[in-house]
């Protein structure tokens, strides 16, 4: 994770698959962005209708911007948005 540190935590596999379930995850406590903390505890929701879509993290000005910069190993956002689109 950004941090190096798991958002959960316990010595017994059980209570570590409990704690995923029902607790929140540890919040981010690195405050160089914002804006990445908060798409990932998106991620993170425990209702999978709650996260963000494929198409949706798209739409951050962030990751758009880095998978332009990654634009001739993913040929181009574009493709990257109409496969979110077909899935």
């Amino acid at each position: 994770m950004k941090t190096l540190k798991l958002p959960y935590d316990d010595e017994s596999a059980e209570k570590l698959l409990i704690k995923i379930k029902t607790d929140d995850p540890t919040p981010i406590e690195d405050r160089t962005d914002n804006m990445l903390n908060l798409i990932i505890m998106a991620m993170m929701y425990k209702n999978p209708q709650d996260r963000p879509s494929c198409f949706d993290l798209l739409q951050y000005p962030k990751i758009k911007d880095n998978l332009r910069k990654l634009g001739t190993e993913l040929n181009n956002v574009e493709m990257c948005l109409r496969f979110c689109e077909n899935n």
